[in-house]
Order: structure tokens, then sequence, then C-alpha cells
């Protein structure tokens, strides 16, 4: 890896390290910016170069821009645990909850890796699938969107295909669960030079 790039990876992980969405929004701004050719990385990205000069200064971009954008810096998403979140009480509706994923539950180690294992498909359709299915399987969603600043459906209508969810919706989830991104280089040839 290059200096160049490892220094790019050192600034992106410190700033989603943060959790904080115009930070790393910031960050990744600059990390695009710094390249010497914009319209060749939106096109490596899939994105038309207006989009990538002002996805990450507006509102806020949806996950897919952002995955695409770091793709074609030549970095991937990853899941890591940041710490293990207190219990929930038991919902009293519990018997209406869904049974899969149980483990998703109450390990958020093992829900950061099979966050990981979705990120690493680079699939839209199976990340937002994970994400549903790491919602569904907790025990207590409202909360844990009380925690947030998220409504409790909000989190619903996000993590539900074809639903493209904001990028700041799924940091917000993460943090609520104990869980944080970061990134990593590509291994295959998409990545950046």
């Amino acid at each position: 890896m290059s200096p160049t790039m490892r220094s790019m990876e050192i600034s992106l992980n410190a700033a989603l390290k943060t959790a904080d969405t115009h930070q790393i929004c910031a960050a990744i701004d600059a990390a695009i910016h710094a390249q010497n050719n914009i319209s060749q990385l939106a096109r490596k990205a899939d994105l038309d170069r207006g989009t990538l000069y002002r996805a990450f200064r507006a509102a806020g971009p949806t996950l897919v821009v952002v995955i695409s954008a770091l793709s074609a810096l030549g970095f991937q998403f990853v899941v890591q645990f940041d710490r293990q979140r207190p219990e929930t009480p038991p919902n009293r509706y519990a018997k209406w909850k869904s049974r899969s994923h149980p483990e998703l539950r109450s390990n958020s180690k093992l829900a950061a890796e099979y966050l990981t294992r979705a990120f690493e498909t680079s699939e839209i359709s199976q990340i937002v699938e994970a994400f549903a299915d790491t919602l569904r399987a907790q025990e207590n969603v409202t909360q844990l969107s009380g925690k947030t600043i998220r409504a409790r459906p909000s989190f619903y209508r996000a993590f539900t295909a074809p639903h493209v969810p904001k990028f700041s919706t799924v940091v917000i989830f993460l943090d609520a669960l104990g869980l944080r991104l970061a990134i990593r280089p590509l291994l295959d040839s998409k990545a950046a030079s």
C-alpha cells in the first residue's frame, strides 16, 4: 500500500471512529478532492461527477453512494465491535418478534461479523438485508431507538428493501448497538491506484 493510501486509510478510520456523520463525510470529501482525476474516480464509482462533488457536502449521502465512493478510492467497509451494549429489558411483545438470527440479539461481536460479511459482498441488497436481520433480532427496538435521534419506525423503513438507507441512519444504528464502521483496503483489482 502506498504511503498516500495508508495516510488516507488512517484519516478515514479516525473520522469513522467518531461516529459523527459530518466529520466522516468531510473526511471522505477531502479524500475525494485529493485525487488527481475526479472524473476518473466518478467513473470507477459509477457515479456522475456532480454527485461525487456534492454528496458529502449536502444533507448526507445514501449508503450506496458512500460505498461506491470508498470502493473507487480502494476501500471497503467493515463493522467493528466498539462496546457491548447493556441488556435491554424484554419486549412484552417478544412472542411476535422474528426468531431469525437470535445470536445477533445479545452478541455485538457476532453482529459486527455478520454485517462485515454483508459489506464484503458489495451488494447493497444483501447489506440492507443484513441490517434488517440485525434490527429484527433486537429484543427492544423501541428502547434502542430511544438512545438515538431516530424513531423506531424510521429504522424499520430504512432497512426495508428496496429502500437504501441514508448513511447517517446506518452510523446511528450501529452506534446504538455498540458497533462502528471502519475501512480496510480492497483486496481486488478495483482498488484505486
